[in-house]
């Protein structure tokens, strides 16, 4: 439930049940990761995946630079003009990564980029609600939304639609992630498909190549960079604009 005191008895009850390693995604609340420093301080071997953090551990990303600044530069191919973005939690590297992207992706093109454009929101679907309804205040609004994943993405949509606005002739939106719910939702969201398969067994692989090393030396720190793909579907195409 992205709680940072979750993570951390969960962690502490696996640790107690004498687990030999662990594959951990950081919760949106974890900024001290003090008590995973102290697990590898006792030679108990850990891999982050997705949600990572600066510890010296092996770790499974994709570019999400690279996937933010592709999927706002296809905003900007379809002809929006003022691009807002819901961004996610500062302490989480994904969310620097996803903002930088947004912004060298404006800049790439002599786009303003403006402050208030750029929404805190975390990761939750109500959040993307509050943030719409921050939107709807506005006296200049967006006319595009790139967020930080989709939660949020379809939280702000379904907000501004039932506020009249129409997705994607008035508002082109983007979400990050491509959940179930990215191809239910109406119009169906374009969104940034990670691979989430791959990034388990490659975590996972990554640990047991830990666990198989006799000598107690650390393993070389490893930072495994995953392709993905930005799905593009209806919430952003402009009527007769190719991606």
């Amino acid at each position: 439930n992205e709680s940072y005191e979750r993570e951390l008895h969960n962690v502490k009850n696996l640790e107690a049940r004498l687990v030999d390693g662990l594959i951990i995604s950081l919760t949106k609340e974890t900024v001290n990761t003090d008590y995973l420093q102290d697990l590898l301080d006792r030679n108990i071997p850990l891999v982050l995946f997705n949600r990572v953090c600066d510890l010296d551990v092996p770790k499974v990303i994709i570019d999400d630079y690279k996937l933010a600044f592709e999927a706002v530069e296809h905003l900007i191919k379809q002809g929006y003009k003022r691009i807002a973005h819901l961004a996610g939690p500062e302490n989480l590297e994904l969310s620097q990564m996803r903002k930088k992207g947004y912004t060298d992706a404006l800049k790439k093109h002599q786009m303003e980029i403006c402050p208030e454009l750029i929404i805190p929101c975390g990761v939750m679907m109500e959040k993307g609600v509050i943030a719409a309804h921050r939107i709807l205040e506005m006296e200049n609004k967006p006319d595009a939304i790139f967020a930080i994943n989709d939660p949020v993405a379809i939280g702000a949509m379904k907000t501004l639609q039932k506020n009249g606005i129409r997705v994607p002739e008035e508002l082109g939106v983007v979400g990050f992630s491509d959940s179930k719910m990215a191809v239910i939702v109406e119009p169906n969201l374009t969104s940034v498909e990670q691979p989430t398969y791959d990034m388990g067994k490659v975590a996972a692989e990554l640990l047991i190549e830990q666990l198989k090393n006799k000598k107690n030396t650390p393993i070389i720190n490893k930072c495994i960079t995953l392709n993905a793909k930005l799905n593009v579907r209806e919430s952003s195409k402009k009527s007769g604009i190719e991606s």
